[in-house]
């Protein structure tokens, strides 16, 4: 089965985030239990503190550089930040509010939530959609009140903020009030709560409810679409109000994520529809994540092949490979001529699943191994050892010597289908090669082969004092995690220990969520050992993973992390909004930063421009229909460090990740921002408030659709202020 692609992340190691075999997917850290937890009684917010008069505008910048700081430094300064949010002055209430917003619950308790809630009664409208915001982002259960109050705002834009933070919390009243707004009178908040349940629980008890109502939203086509696609007299649907296609399309998006069968009429129905390139899209999505089949649904996904959209057509491609037949292998031979190298690659991937066709499925894809791009070459090597398995041995021994890395990956990937002894002579070579992404593969891919001398091996790896990269270890506990046993423990505690440099923190969290998973008193030190840590997510995800498994101990208390140290720059750059020039070898992406937004990450990016970090890197991943990512050095997604060398805090804002939107991959710590950068290839809602967006591209969004992956960044040019 075609699995979902992963969302951006700083480690390139391949699998998605919803795989169960992978440590940091199983961490249920505080603020993540927060988000199943009904709300709790309101708490009496204390009045406001005395308000900041309006500074001269010397004061004004010196004023915007310390909400800078003290928000970068996660430090309210004993309240002089919530002071700042009650200026005279709408542009330090504006930072203030956005600062205080970014502040994690509950380390930072009920001061910083007081602000905010005394925010959604600002006077102007850019505040309140902002503190509304913020309480999304820091679910404390004592604010669900005053976030239902703003609900009832007469302004669409906060009521839509605050349909996006309450859809955050847990079910109960918060998730009954928001399906109650499908009526509201503006399209901007209905378009908010048909995207809310795609964060909820798909297994809920309501379950069936949600979906029925999200049913009711897309089947609100014009009645000519609906005419059209049910063989019905549209006289008879005239009556019944379309809905905005603003609505529609996220509506599918969440009946999508939420592999909802009662969607199945409103997918047929959009699918083709030529009102919405984004109701296509999610349509076939749609169709692709239902557990079942149908002679209906697999004939629009061949249909949907041919879409002229190239996006809708991987969606369509992914579709047909979860449900292989006969009858799909022409479209897909047709799709496989297509111009777009996505497109290809996809069909490929999906030929891999025809194993009771494979003999017309290899014919298609032979020629996919032939292909001028080296993307679709190495998907189709997969496929093909998916389907015939020890039979390409000899094909597959070949391709680990081509002098391109992403052959030489391809292969390590597919050893999976190999007999252990094939797999293990080729994957010891490759666990060596040149490339990091290609040794981090291999040594992942040992993962398939823990009993026949794949744990063994991954062990010692782990142990090694020196000459084994910091990769290759994260590489190493990944494939561990697959079954991790005691007798790995020893091995986990010398890489915790050993853990070193840039990847030393995300080494270390990675462990613990694999050693979290034995039943062994050696676990139980090694949990302390990380709960002590003074690297503050390590100590976060240690806690959290020792209460979890240990419920009824105590911990000791934690020592002080280290602190921050790194420059900031300043809160009013030289240039507003710069115009960055991407050229790359298939032409010139040109984005606006957005530098009152997401100031830190605007400097970072043009920084590491100016110093020409980025000339001659490649992109290291491209998902089609997803993400291009790029930007780092080691060339395997784990490297990339900031200018000032510290990670970069997270800054979110309510800006919506649309195609060609900009943004900055992570770990699964949240302030974990480095030196790389993705760029979306559409609407992605499940990244919204969830990892920061600092650009948009301006010019070059047919270019954005023709990267492959391994092609290279020829420069990165810093051009001007954006009018």
């Amino acid at each position: 089965m075609i699995v979902e692609p992963a969302p951006p992340r700083r480690r390139a190691g391949g699998k998605p985030a919803s795989d169960p075999s992978r440590a940091m997917t199983r961490l249920r850290l505080t603020p993540l239990l927060l988000v199943a937890a009904a709300c709790g009684a309101p708490r009496a917010v204390e009045p406001a503190p005395e308000p900041v008069r309006p500074p001269h505008e010397a004061e004004l910048a010196r004023t915007l550089s310390r909400v800078l700081w003290l928000e970068d430094r996660r430090d309210d300064g004993g309240g002089e930040l919530e002071s700042f949010a009650a200026s005279d002055d709408p542009e330090v209430r504006l930072a203030a509010v956005r600062a205080l917003g970014r502040f994690p619950y509950p380390e930072h308790g009920a001061r910083v939530s007081d602000a905010l809630v005394r925010a959604l009664r600002d006077e102007r409208v850019e505040v309140r959609a902002l503190a509304a915001f913020g309480l999304g982002l820091r679910l404390d259960l004592e604010t669900c009140d005053a976030l239902l109050g703003s609900l009832e705002d007469a302004a669409p834009e906060v009521r839509a903020r605050a349909v996006e933070a309450a859809s955050r919390f847990g079910p109960g009243r918060m998730h009954e009030e928001l399906l109650h707004r499908l009526s509201d009178p503006s399209v901007l908040v209905r378009a908010e709560v048909a995207l809310a349940p795609h964060r909820w629980d798909a297994q809920a008890p309501h379950r069936e409810l949600v979906d029925s109502l999200l049913v009711n939203v897309a089947m609100r086509a014009p009645a000519a679409l609906r005419a059209a696609r049910f063989g019905v007299d549209e006289a008879d649907l005239a009556t019944i109000e379309p809905e905005d296609p603003e609505v529609i399309w996220r509506a599918l998006f969440s009946l999508a994520r939420r592999k909802a069968e009662r969607g199945r009429p409103a997918f047929h129905l959009w699918i083709a529809a030529p009102q919405s390139v984004e109701a296509r899209l999610f349509a076939a999505q749609g169709l692709a994540s239902l557990a079942a089949r149908d002679a209906q649904s697999l004939a629009d996904l061949r249909a949907a092949l041919a879409d002229e959209d190239p996006r809708v057509a991987v969606e369509a491609a992914r579709g047909l490979g979860k449900f292989p037949e006969a009858a799909s292998l022409d479209p897909l031979a047709r799709a496989a001529q297509r111009g777009s190298a996505q497109v290809r690659v996809v069909v490929a991937e999906a030929l891999g699943y025809f194993k009771e066709h494979r003999a017309n499925a290899d014919a298609i894809l032979q020629r996919l191994a032939g292909d001028e791009s080296a993307g679709v070459r190495a998907e189709a090597v997969v496929a093909r050892a998916r389907l015939f398995g020890e039979e390409v041995a000899a094909d597959l021994e070949l391709r680990s010597l081509d002098p391109d890395a992403r052959l030489r990956r391809a292969v390590a990937r597919a050893t999976e289908f190999l007999a252990p002894p094939t797999a293990l002579a080729m994957l010891d070579r490759l666990a060596s090669d040149a490339a990091p992404i290609v040794a981090n593969e291999a040594v992942e891919a040992y993962g398939h082969f823990l009993a026949e001398g794949g744990r063994a091996r991954t062990q010692r790896l782990l142990k090694s004092r020196e000459g084994v990269d910091a990769g290759v270890k994260l590489a190493a506990v990944a494939a561990l995690s697959n079954e991790p046993r005691a007798e790995d423990l020893e091995a986990l505690l010398a890489a915790y220990s050993g853990a070193q440099g840039d990847l030393a923190g995300e080494l270390e969290t990675e462990v613990l969520g694999v050693a979290a998973r034995v039943k062994d008193d050696r676990a139980h030190e090694l949990l302390l050992l990380g709960a002590r840590s003074p690297r503050r997510y390590t100590r976060t995800v240690a806690r959290a993973l020792f209460l979890e498994r240990y419920p009824g101990e105590v911990l000791p208390a934690a020592g002080d992390p280290t602190p921050r140290r790194g420059e900031v720059p300043p809160a009013r750059p030289d240039l507003a909004n710069p115009l960055v020039e991407v050229r790359t070898e298939r032409g010139t992406m040109v984005f606006e930063l957005l530098a009152d937004e997401a100031p830190v990450h605007v400097h970072n990016f043009v920084t590491l421009a100016r110093r020409g970090v980025y000339d001659g890197l490649d992109f290291h991943r491209v998902v089609p229909d997803f993400v291009v990512q790029g930007g780092d050095p080691r060339g395997d997604g784990n490297g990339g460090r900031s200018w000032r060398g510290e990670p970069l805090r997270a800054e979110l804002t309510p800006r919506k990740y649309v195609a060609g939107s900009l943004g900055m991959p992570r770990n699964a710590d949240l302030d974990s921002g480095g030196g790389q950068f993705f760029v979306t290839h559409r609407r992605t809602p499940h990244l919204d408030g969830r990892y920061t967006l600092f650009g948009q591209l301006v010019q070059g969004a047919e270019v954005l659709q023709r990267v492959e992956l391994g092609d290279r960044i020829l420069s990165v040019t810093v051009r001007g202020a954006a009018e």
